[in-house]
Order: C-alpha cells, then sequence, then structure tokens
C-alpha cells in the first residue's frame, strides 16, 4: 500500500468517526477497517503507518469499552513502530529514533491501562520484554530503565525481583557502572537472606554464595574510603579479614567451596596490603571457582591495583 493510498484509506474510515448527526459512530466498523488496513501495511513492510493504524484500533476499542482489545492492538503498534526502527537501523538511516519514542508511548499507555486494572503482573511482563528487546539492540539505557520499572512493579515477588536485579547488575556492568551494580548485588545478597527461610528459596539458596563473592569483588575493585564504606560492606568483609570469617560464613550462608572461601580471604587481605605479587597469584588459582562475570571484575581489580595505591580497608 503506497503512502498515497494508506492516507486515503485512513481518512476515509476517520471521517465516518466524525459524522455524529443523528446517530453514534459504528466503532466496531471502524475498527475492522482500521485493522485491516494495518494488516496490509505490515504485509508490505510498512511498519511505521501500521503502527498508526493499530493505534486507530485500539482507541476504538477503547470507545467500545474492550480493555483487552485495546490493550491487544498497542501492543501491536508497538511491536510495528519497533520494526519500523530495526528497519531503519538495517539500512543505516539517519534518524531522529522517533519510531522508539512511539512504541514506548504505546507501552507506557498499556502500563497505565494495567495498573487501573489491578493488572501488574501484565505491566511486568511487558517491561521486562521491552527491557531485553533494549538490551539486545544494545540500547543500554532505556534497558535499564524499563528494568527499574520492573523493580517497583515486583516488589511484593521477591523472587521476580531479584531476578530483576539480576538484570539491572549485569547492565551496569556492561556499562562499568560498578556502583551501580554493587547496589543491585548487594540487594540481591539482601533478598536472599530474605528468602533462606521459606520454601521458595530452593534455587536461590545455591547462588548466595556466589552472590556474596561477588559483592565482595565490587567492594574490592571500587576500594572505598573506610570512613565511607556502608556498613553492610564493612559486615561482609570482615567474614574474610578476621581468622573467625569463616565460622561467620557457614552460620550465615553454606559455602560451596571452602577452598574458594579461603582464595577470597587471601584476596581481601592482599588487597587490603596492595601486596600486587599475592594478587596475581590468587588470581590464577580463583579462576576455576568463579564465573565469567566474576573474571571480569578481578581483571579489572588487577589493573586497578598495577596502577594505583589506595588506602585499603
Amino acid at each position: 500500500m503506497a503512502q498515497a493510498d494508506f492516507m486515503v484509506s485512513y481518512k476515509n474510515v476517520s471521517s465516518k468517526l466524525k459524522k455524529r448527526f443523528m446517530k453514534k459512530p459504528n466503532f466496531a466498523e471502524a475498527s475492522e477497517e482500521f485493522l485491516k488496513i494495518a494488516k496490509t501495511l505490515n504485509n508490505d513492510g510498512c511498519h511505521a503507518y501500521a503502527g498508526l493504524s493499530y493505534m486507530a484500533v485500539a482507541r476504538c476499542e477503547q470507545s467500545l469499552m474492550n480493555t483487552a482489545g485495546e490493550i491487544y492492538q498497542l501492543v501491536e503498534a508497538a511491536k510495528s513502530f519497533l520494526q519500523a526502527h530495526g528497519d531503519m537501523d538495517a539500512i543505516q538511516c539517519s534518524h531522529c529514533k522517533e519510531h522508539i519514542t512511539s512504541a514506548l508511548s504505546c507501552c507506557d499507555a498499556i502500563i497505565k491501562i494495567c495498573l487501573s486494572k489491578d493488572m501488574p503482573k501484565d505491566a511486568l511482563s511487558l517491561c521486562w520484554k521491552l527491557g531485553e528487546w533494549f538490551q539486545n539492540n544494545m540500547e543500554f539505557d532505556k534497558a535499564v530503565v524499563q528494568f527499574q520499572k520492573c523493580v517497583s512493579l515486583c516488589i511484593c515477588n521477591s523472587i521476580q525481583l531479584v531476578l530483576t536485579h539480576k538484570k539491572l547488575f549485569s547492565l551496569h556492568l556492561q556499562r562499568n557502572n560498578f556502583l551501580s551494580a554493587l547496589n543491585h548485588a548487594t540487594c540481591m545478597l539482601e533478598l536472599g537472606k530474605i528468602l533462606l527461610p521459606s520454601e521458595q528459596a530452593g534455587a536461590y539458596l545455591s547462588s548466595q554464595n556466589q552472590c556474596e563473592t561477588t559483592v565482595v569483588l565490587l567492594i574490592l575493585l571500587l576500594n572505598p574510603h573506610p570512613l565511607h564504606i556502608r556498613e553492610q560492606h564493612s559486615t561482609i568483609l570482615q567474614k574474610y579479614i578476621w581468622s573467625e570469617g569463616q565460622d561467620a560464613l557457614h552460620h550465615s550462608t553454606p559455602c560451596k567451596n571452602d577452598d574458594c572461601f579461603m582464595l577470597m580471604q587471601s584476596l581481601v587481605i592482599a588487597c587490603s596490603a596492595h601486596d600486587i605479587s599475592t594478587i596475581q597469584k590468587l588470581e590464577s588459582a580463583l579462576r576455576k571457582y568463579i564465573s565469567v562475570e566474576q573474571s571480569f571484575l578481578l581483571n579489572k581489580i588487577m589493573e586497578e591495583y598495577n596502577h594505583h595505591s589506595g588506602l585499603g580497608f
């Protein structure tokens, strides 16, 4: 469908809705006609115009008091706008990302509807999917915004909240925003303490020790001044600095591997003393116990302690 044909068809259907003399507009009929236009445009690859048509369908469904239909058509509109954005990027066309703005506008409208109808899970699902879309398309700032919305929407669902903080932790790590990454890793650790006594804790129990290791590595990397370090971070470090720390760890969090704990304890002490040669030896020994993200943090620690001298803990 050419642009001129689209404009004619769109205006013709819109004009029917404006004829209010002696009768109400036939929103059901207009909805069907707008939907037909939208599908044709999508098939022809005119995704931006299809998005506008789906939005017109959504307005008709709103007038018909069909909430489910309105939400569905807004979702289709958002998909079309995102597809239009992808088309522009594929041909390396310079644009102002207006299609992203239109898609976000549709999603914001959906979230408002879901919250007004007491449907927080649907709003959460949408924000999550949108966040993943932005993440996959390297739009990390926009992905962070969507996952931050997820935090407020899943405040009563501890398991989902842990997963959301994990997403945000990974995103901030990709952007080398280590302070924000530490904040989210700490939230994951604190939520784990809440979940441990409950029946839901099974899957998360095994990752508690890994999460604490991540928090320790981030603290070592950021190397905060002793007067500025948060109390909860200071408490965690005490487990690794003092000899009785291993017993404290066993009582608070089941340790997956005692060798890993001993190596981490040695790393904390070596970093505190700025013993570069010991840190280098511990780095290779720790590799088999830690994840890819933790290895990345360990590399960053090595870079920092090789080039700078800090105050220690």
